[in-house]
């Protein structure tokens, strides 16, 4: 296959892709949820996505936010159920993170508390963990200080 018609197959990934998207969003609009056990599109079956480890290095909300939303994407395109939403996330918690989980899990055993085994539960957790409560005030502060010219955010949105 030459560069010119991997360049056309890569364009018609793309462009099914995107109507893809629009069709998520359009049936998020319309609040339409779709059966799971749905026939997929044969295309979908080509697509390899890959999901990035989180290993809770750095302490950086974006960067700990950003791999969420990664993980939130996947979940929704490969229609994941919730036992293996949790089981993935595990997986790809790595280095501080994934040493982090195995002590809380042996710290609610101790106390006899359940096991975290939810993405929704291990995702509190982990915004817990990695995403500091003055994060929201910093980002609302960095909003406000935006500008454009002698323009605020808010000036843009009042007009």
């Amino acid at each position: 296959m030459n560069m010119d018609e991997r360049f056309a197959e890569m364009a018609l990934t793309i462009q099914q892709l995107a109507q893809a998207v629009g069709r998520i969003e359009m049936n998020q609009r319309e609040g339409v949820v779709p059966a799971p056990n749905r026939e997929r599109n044969p295309e979908d079956k080509k697509l390899r996505l890959d999901v990035s480890d989180f290993g809770g290095i750095t302490h950086n909300p974006e960067d700990y936010l950003e791999w969420e939303a990664g993980l939130e994407r996947y979940f929704e395109f490969k229609e994941t159920s919730e036992e293996q939403q949790y089981k993935l996330a595990k997986i790809k918690l790595t280095k501080l993170a994934a040493i982090w989980l195995e002590g809380i899990q042996k710290q609610r055993r101790r106390e006899n508390r359940e096991r975290i085994n939810t993405w929704a539960k291990l995702k509190k957790h982990l915004r817990k963990k990695y995403v500091p409560s003055s994060y929201r005030q910093h980002l609302f502060v960095k909003w406000s200080n935006l500008r454009q010219g002698n323009k605020t955010v808010a000036d843009y949105i009042q007009e």
